[in-house]
């Protein structure tokens, strides 16, 4: 996952400016980017077989403790467990 810098450098605007347009949208850059990660979860574990710390890398987890600790606050749930009822 990109840092707030790296995606104020991709739009020409530095941090400051970036978090005062998302602030007037009533979003910050921590829940775009738990939204983004929440999606990509949710497809990457109805996708292809990538075990749990894949995943977790994937979506720019340093421990896949991490992931799982967020996903439950997500969906109320583990991912292996929505894991297991997305194919049931």
């Amino acid at each position: 996952m990109p840092t707030i810098d790296e995606v104020s450098t991709a739009l020409h605007m530095t941090p400051r400016t970036l978090r005062r347009r998302l602030s007037v949208e009533g979003v910050t850059y921590t829940e775009l980017r738990d939204e983004v990660r929440m999606s990509l979860a949710d497809d990457l574990l109805s996708g292809p077989q990538l075990s749990i710390p894949q995943i977790a890398e994937r979506l720019g987890y340093a421990e896949p403790t991490s992931f799982i600790n967020a996903f439950k606050r997500w969906h109320g749930t583990t991912p292996h467990s929505y894991r297991l009822k997305s194919r049931g």
